[in-house]
This record gives structure tokens, C-alpha cells and sequence, in this order.
């Protein structure tokens, strides 16, 4: 039976799937940095930390259901709960930092055999601040994007050929990008 892991990870996204098959496809990555337990360890990166900490503020305007004291790892989640090893398709449904968040530590603790992207020439200047998301994150994204990291097959279109293999197999649909 295929089962959806929908995990808490803060402001963005992280889904996994075990399909039937023993595959596991994992919808964006949000959160995948966070780790309390190195805050002593790393004192030159406080201030990336408290920006980390910052993300976990709910305004008084929004309903607070407490969801943001014990967010998820998915790096964590995926390695001790589910006891995962690699990854069939890692799927980026759109290239905001709250989807990438932790991408380069999902690729270098699992093997990632396919990442699934859009065609996209989204950017993010050096200057910008990137409010508590790693820029390397974005830095790996970019390359991972341009072809410049080879040990995953990235496919940005989909259709029911080799190129997708299993996507039919596990009952996967895409409704957009059309």
C-alpha cells in the first residue's frame, strides 16, 4: 500500500512517498538544515541560527496551532524513521528557498537517482538576503539546475518514456506545468 508522509517543516513543504514498489519519491525539502542539538557546537553561524528561530514566529493576526515547537527534520525523518537509503525521484515543485531548504544535505546523506524540475532561469543575486536559508543551498540548487551536478538524472519534462521510468509503475500524474 502506498503511503504519504506529509512532514512539518516550518513555512515550506516536504512530502515523501513509499510506493508499492519500495520507492521513495520526495516532494521539495523545507527544513532540512535544522538541528538543535549543533547550536553549541557552531557559535560563528548564531546569527543564521536565531534567523532559523525567527522562521518558527507566528503573528498575532494568524492562529497559532503550535505546529512550529516541534518541526520535522527530513533528512532525520526519512533516514531514522523510514529507514531510507536512496531516493528514486526527488521532485522541486518550484525553486523558492522554502522548497530547497536543506537540498545539498538530502544529496549528500542519500543517493537521489532522479530529480524532477521545471525549466526555470529563476535567480538569486549575492546581495539578497536569504532570511535564514543557506545561500550554498541555492548555490547547489543552481548547479544541480545547469547540469554541473552529474550523480542525478535531472528531467524537467515528463511523458511515459524511458526517461521517467516507473512514473506510470508508481501512479504518479502531473497536472502543471502543462
Amino acid at each position: 500500500m502506498t503511503v504519504i508522509h506529509f512532514l512539518n517543516v516550518l513555512e515550506g513543504d516536504c512530502n515523501v512517498i513509499q510506493h508499492d514498489s519500495g520507492r521513495v519519491t520526495v516532494i521539495d525539502i523545507c527544513n532540512g538544515n535544522h538541528d538543535e542539538s549543533q547550536i553549541v557546537e557552531i557559535l560563528e553561524k548564531v546569527n543564521r541560527l536565531n534567523e532559523q528561530k525567527n522562521r518558527r514566529f507566528v503573528p498575532k493576526s494568524r492562529i497559532d496551532y503550535q505546529q512550529k515547537k516541534t518541526p520535522d527534520n527530513p533528512i532525520d525523518y526519512l533516514s531514522n524513521k523510514l529507514k531510507v537509503n536512496e531516493i528514486n525521484r526527488f521532485i522541486i515543485t518550484h525553486p523558492d528557498m522554502d522548497h530547497l531548504d536543506g537540498i545539498e544535505a538530502l544529496y549528500s546523506k542519500f543517493k537521489v537517482t532522479n530529480t524532477w524540475d521545471t525549466n526555470n532561469q529563476k535567480t538569486i543575486s549575492a546581495a539578497e538576503n536569504f532570511c535564514g536559508y543557506r545561500k550554498e543551498d541555492w548555490e547547489f540548487y543552481a548547479n544541480l539546475r545547469n547540469g554541473k551536478y552529474t550523480r542525478s538524472k535531472r528531467l524537467s519534462s515528463f511523458d511515459n518514456t524511458s526517461p521517467c521510468q516507473y512514473w506510470l509503475d508508481d501512479v504518479l500524474s502531473i497536472l502543471a506545468p502543462s
